[in-house]
């Protein structure tokens, strides 16, 4: 217990001697340095010779609007596009699901018309974003025979009474396997990306 005592007084000593090396009546001052600590972002220590690392700010010049070659260019908006469709296809099914519920509630059905009317509204959207932005497009290029299909059918389906959830079910992986797809596409796109910038000679 004594062991114990001391070990809990020699704590409380040294915090108070930590206190007294700030406190300017103490013997124990620390006199630090006086100068006002600079704010604004101007001012650096004196031992850094600037504010950038010289280097550093040479090499973001270099590669401020460099590019490499008109097919890494035309992959890289693929790779975009491919993915700005993943997250739009997240959005099909959530509406659809949500319409299964109303369907399934005991209200006045004036009041179940309008939700699922509200939900119908949320589905054209995404479907229209679909047919518009996505498909037009994809139907010009080497995806047009994995995509442009299975899409239109997606945002046809979309539409549909499902009978039961099983039915919905199905719908909802056969929009997953697109997904699953879009992702997929876009990291084998990202492979050639970076074997493009590896092996990439500027035109002399």
């Amino acid at each position: 217990m004594e062991s114990k005592s001391n070990f809990g007084q020699e704590i409380a000593e040294s915090q108070v001697a930590f206190i007294k090396q700030f406190d300017p009546k103490s013997e124990t001052y620390h006199h630090g340095d006086p100068t006002p600590v600079p704010i604004g972002g101007d001012r650096i220590p004196d031992e850094m010779p600037t504010a950038y690392d010289i280097e550093y700010m040479k090499r973001a010049e270099e590669s401020e609007g460099k590019t490499y070659g008109a097919e890494y260019e035309r992959l890289t908006e693929m790779r975009t596009l491919l993915l700005d469709l993943k997250k739009v296809l997240n959005l099909v099914c959530p509406p659809l699901e949500a319409i299964l519920r109303i369907r399934s509630q005991k209200i006045d059905e004036a009041k179940k018309e309008k939700q699922i009317d509200a939900e119908l509204a949320k589905t054209k959207k995404v479907t229209d974003d679909i047919q518009e932005r996505f498909i037009s497009v994809l139907r010009k290029t080497n995806y047009a025979d994995k995509y442009v299909d299975g899409l239109e059918a997606i945002c046809k389906d979309a539409f549909r009474k499902f009978k039961d959830k099983e039915d919905f079910t199905n719908y909802l992986f056969f929009v997953k396997k697109y997904t699953a797809q879009t992702f997929s596409d876009a990291n084998e796109i990202l492979a050639k990306l970076k074997q493009i910038k590896a092996t990439y000679k500027p035109p002399s």
